[in-house]
């Protein structure tokens, strides 16, 4: 099913999980049943983790709710007390009496308990349940969920909230060589947000990571990413593109050590595959806004709501390359072409 770009309010739910690989041709596949990850229950943040330290993403599920909505002997039990009120009930009368009854039949589902739902990665495109092999397995309502080296070990440890009970604190008892990589950023990013790690030579050829913050559901990680080492005598570099676009490199890494990362040191990227163009460099937009006339009474297909000083992303020449368009003072709400003003700006890709 296509759904137009930014279109938010015909997507359909999915009421299972699903897991969508990257076939690296600009779509994607979704391959949850074949991976083996097609259910967790009622479930809250996936995290991708090396868990075990073996150069593959692991995944952990915070999961449970604080009733059992689909528990269908309780949907039994409310339908059988469900009654039509009196034809000659007052409105407010009405609406007390279907309070009540929301409350009463709120009651009758059970807390639904559930572990911490861990997949190990195989490799191979597949994972396997490993809940009670890893000691997640405690029930639970287990929402927000963040990871972080609690203990200094070098590897990621978690905590978890338990809804109405005590948080949970996991640490991690892997024993594989581990580099971990933590950066220090100019400020006002001095945490290296949005920053790409590539860890060459480890467990696997290459590994990957981008420092995030937030993004968890109510929670986030700490920045600092865990890498597995593969032996201790490993050739192993680790690669720093950071959002200024420069690029920091460290060779000879060695396994079970924590490397702080300074941007101050990083260098410019010559590589013109990866270079970030800056203004006195070829630029990668140009100003379309003459081209906007020649729209006129022509829908572009994107249709998001939204107030002046929105973008968005489309292919607005019908060329290929993804176009930015910048609303900075419409009068019309809707994104169609046939509506943007003359002082709203496209910004067409030169690629």
């Amino acid at each position: 099913m296509q759904v137009p770009i930014v279109e938010i309010t015909n997507r359909p739910q999915i009421m299972r999980k699903t897991l969508f690989h990257n076939r690296v041709d600009g779509t994607f596949e979704e391959i949850a049943d074949f991976c083996g990850v097609p259910a967790s229950d009622w479930s809250w943040q996936p995290v991708f983790v090396d868990v075990d330290l073996d150069g593959y993403q692991d995944l952990v599920i915070s999961a449970g709710h604080t009733r059992d909505v689909q528990d269908l002997d309780a949907t039994v039990e409310i339908q059988s007390r469900q009654h039509p009120s009196p034809k000659d009930m007052d409105a407010k009368a009405r609406q007390e009496a279907f309070t009540r009854a929301m409350m009463e039949h709120a009651r009758l589902y059970p807390r639904l308990e559930m572990p911490i739902v861990a997949f190990h990665n195989l490799g191979n495109l597949k994972f396997e349940d490993v809940t009670q092999l890893w000691g997640t397995s405690a029930p639970g309502v287990h929402q927000g969920i963040a990871f972080g080296d609690l203990d200094g070990d070098g590897d990621l440890d978690f905590v978890v909230n338990n809804l109405n009970g005590a948080c949970g604190v996991y640490r991690n008892d892997s024993i594989a060589p581990r580099v971990a990589v933590r950066l220090k950023g100019l400020p006002p990013n001095t945490q290296g947000i949005g920053a790409k790690i590539k860890l060459l030579g480890g467990a696997v050829p290459t590994q990957s990571q981008e420092v995030i913050c937030g993004g968890r559901y109510l929670s986030g990680d700490d920045p600092m990413q865990v890498f597995a080492a593969g032996g201790l005598s490993n050739d192993v570099r680790i690669e720093v593109r950071w959002r200024s676009g420069k690029r920091s490199a460290v060779n000879g890494v060695k396994a079970n050590r924590i490397y702080e990362i300074e941007e101050t040191g990083a260098v410019e990227d010559q590589r013109s595959d990866n270079k970030i163009r800056s203004s006195e460099g070829t630029a990668v937009f140009e100003d379309g806004s003459g081209n906007l006339a020649a729209l006129t009474g022509q829908e572009s297909g994107v249709k998001v709501d939204g107030q002046p000083r929105r973008a968005a992303l489309c292919d607005y020449l019908g060329d290929e390359p993804m176009d930015l368009v910048v609303m900075q003072n419409g009068a019309e709400a809707r994104w169609k072409f046939r509506m943007i003003t003359k002082q709203n700006r496209a910004y067409l890709n030169r690629r």
